[in-house]
């Protein structure tokens, strides 16, 4: 029981010894949008005391990179793996991020005493967008075939009364003949046409004369 005590206190001493001046990570870079299987440009996180200002790791911690995305990737500046180190006595480490699936997610990065196992961790949103993004068009697209004006319909008429036969003369046709050296003009005057109608109402009145020439002249 009493080295148990022992161990207890020596590693809080060494605790508060190691990390008697660092306070919490921050990132000194801002959040960062990139393209669809684009690498960022150079993601920074930095060791700071409580007064907010840059403070050196005194021992080797391990550093630990997650991502929310399945398919985010840490890569080091120069583009291979990331290490997943951080050395004594200093404050700052560097990497680059990249993904394959579009979205917004959070990145965490979480820092290990190797001696203490202390742990301080800082995480920061990084959006991913789509490389070829869809292109919406507000044109309107008239079509190619000319509008046809449509002529009105006709209307039909129907029970219209039948117009009366005519008892007026038709006009005078008149036929021109030509002949060598002379211009003759013929007149033709078109008989009167006689309607049916005309001699039914006309025979009592000729009927009538005719038995008076009888009787008159006897």
């Amino acid at each position: 029981m009493k080295r148990f005590a022992f161990f207890i206190v020596i590693t809080i001493l060494i605790s508060r010894s190691i990390y008697a001046e660092v306070d919490h990570v921050v990132f000194i870079t801002s959040p960062k949008t990139i393209l669809l299987s684009a690498t960022s440009t150079t993601i920074t996180i930095q060791s700071q005391n409580s007064k907010g200002e840059k403070e050196d790791v005194v021992e080797t911690s391990d550093v630990i990179f997650t991502s929310t995305s399945p398919t985010g990737k840490f890569l080091s500046v120069s583009g291979g793996k990331v290490s997943e180190t951080m050395s004594k006595n200093t404050a700052n480490k560097n990497f680059l991020y990249t993904d394959l699936t579009a979205g917004s997610y959070k990145i965490t990065v979480e820092l290990k005493g190797r001696n203490s196992s202390k742990i301080l961790s800082v995480s920061q949103e990084i959006i991913v967008k789509s490389a070829n993004p869809p292109v919406i068009s507000n044109t309107t697209h008239s079509s190619s075939t000319p509008n046809l004006i449509q002529a009105p319909k006709s209307k039909r008429v129907t029970n219209v009364p039948s117009a009366k036969p005519s008892t007026t003369t038709e006009p005078i046709k008149i036929k021109e003949e030509e002949k060598p050296g002379t211009n003759t003009v013929t007149i033709f005057v078109a008989p009167q046409k006689k309607y049916l109608a005309n001699s039914l109402f006309s025979w009592p009145n000729k009927l009538f004369h005719f038995i008076r020439h009888i009787f008159v002249e006897d």
